[in-house]
Parts: structure tokens; C-alpha cells; sequence
């Protein structure tokens, strides 16, 4: 069984080299001001999706004008957190895993502004491309979001390499938060192998405290 998602349309991310005016500022990809640490491992955080607050299709809480840094540990991967008004990310100790470090290191994407596209709108815009006789681009725009592997996706209810969305509790308040943002990471093994299979992050977001919780593809908490 699973919970209600917020936002409860699904978006997906297009990538720009500079977002137009007036849009707000998602980003996806590590930013260099997350200064918090692991509590587990002690490995500097990593933030995969900047989320603009404003942007109201979101309905998440105002940070005082701060972006939303959704992080995670490269090595240890699950991680809780909360944010404190200014947006600064606050680790909270998670439950004891069986296996503290995983074998392989993700490795987030590269950093690009991004906006949020609801997917009705894609499958109208590939029509509408079909519709002039631009059939290859139409291909392409369909074809490279794909909802039947875990890609990288905000609101609504993801593909998840499992098959099964998990219901995780709110280290604060011990409710059950909605489900935010996926996120699909590389990877690399102990001894630098590449090619890897790739690893999907889900964010739960609780709108009360706030707190985030991140639980990854190779996580117990998939099973």
C-alpha cells in the first residue's frame, strides 16, 4: 500500500544551460555549499536537486528565501535530515543498517539548472512536433523520458527499481512523509570500475518538521 504523493503531478527535469527569466531556480547535479557531513561515515554530503520553495506547484514549506538541497551520502547512501529556516541541512543519526557502507560510491549528476515539465505536457508537445512533420524530434522528446525504469522525476508517483514504493517514517514526528523527487545516480566500485549499474535515490519529504529522508535502490528499506 502506498501514501498519497505531493506534489501530485508528476514533472520530469529539462536540463538548460541558463534558465530563462522568470522561472524558478531548480537545479540538478552536486552543488559546493553543502557543508554537513555524514553522521554515519563522516563523508561530506552531497545535494543531487536544488528545489525552488516558490515554485508553488511544489507545496513545500518557505526556507526564508533558501533553496531546498536534497543530499545524500556518496558511500553510506540512506541518510535523514531536516533544514533549518535558512535552508541549512541539519544530519540526523538514522537506524543501525546491517552493512554501514555499500560497495559502491554514487556519483551524482552533473550540475545543470533544470525546469519542471508535467508530463501531459510532454506527451502534447511530441504531438505537436509529429503534427509538423518533425517525426525525429518527436521520437526523441517521447522516447527520452522513459516511465518504466526509475528515472529522475519530482511529485506523482515514480517507477522504482523494485517495483514498490517505500513507506518510511518521519524521524521527528513519526508520521509517514509523501514522496518528493527520484533520482538516478552513476556509480563507482571500490576500485574505481565505472559501469556500474546505476542507483535511484527517492526523497520523502515531511512538510511538518521539515524532514528528509533518503532511501536508495540497494537499500534495506527497498526490500
Amino acid at each position: 500500500m502506498t501514501f498519497g504523493a505531493r506534489p501530485v503531478q508528476a514533472y520530469f527535469l529539462q536540463p538548460y544551460e541558463a534558465l530563462p527569466a522568470g522561472l524558478p531556480r531548480h537545479s540538478l547535479g552536486n552543488t559546493t555549499d553543502v557543508r554537513e557531513a555524514c553522521p554515519q561515515c563522516d563523508h561530506p554530503l552531497s545535494a543531487l536537486l536544488s528545489l525552488d520553495p516558490s515554485d508553488a506547484r511544489l507545496e513545500l514549506p518557505a526556507l526564508g528565501g533558501a533553496l531546498l538541497k536534497l543530499c545524500v551520502c556518496t558511500r553510506c547512501h540512506p541518510l535523514r535530515y531536516t533544514l533549518a529556516g535558512d535552508g541549512e541541512v541539519i544530519a540526523i543519526q538514522g537506524p543501525p543498517t546491517s552493512a554501514s557502507l555499500f560497495a559502491a560510491e554514487l556519483r551524482p549528476p552533473e550540475f545543470c539548472p533544470v525546469a519542471l515539465h508535467a508530463v501531459p505536457d510532454r506527451i502534447a508537445e511530441a504531438r505537436t512536433l509529429a503534427a509538423e512533420g518533425r517525426l525525429d524530434e518527436a521520437g526523441i522528446w517521447a522516447s527520452d523520458y522513459d516511465w518504466r525504469t526509475p528515472t529522475n522525476q519530482v511529485g506523482g508517483r515514480p517507477a522504482t527499481a523494485r517495483g514498490k514504493l517505500p513507506s518510511p517514517t518521519c524521524p521527528l514526528c513519526g508520521t509517514t512523509p509523501p514522496f518528493l523527487a527520484s533520482i538516478v545516480c552513476g556509480t563507482v566500485g571500490p576500485v574505481g570500475d565505472e559501469g556500474l549499474d546505476p542507483v535511484q535515490v527517492l526523497f520523502f519529504a515531511c512538510r511538518a518538521c521539515p524532514a528528509v529522508i533518503t532511501i536508495t535502490s540497494d537499500s534495506e528499506e527497498m526490500e
